[in-house]
């Protein structure tokens, strides 16, 4: 089992999305 792998990837997706999510939503304004 790779936990701590699992981990960094998930913490890496989540900024990747907020970042999604920012960029969106300074488009939209």
């Amino acid at each position: 089992m790779k936990s701590e792998g699992i981990i960094k990837v998930s913490r890496h997706t989540s900024n990747v999305a907020e970042k999604s999510i920012m960029t969106c939503i300074l488009q939209y304004k």
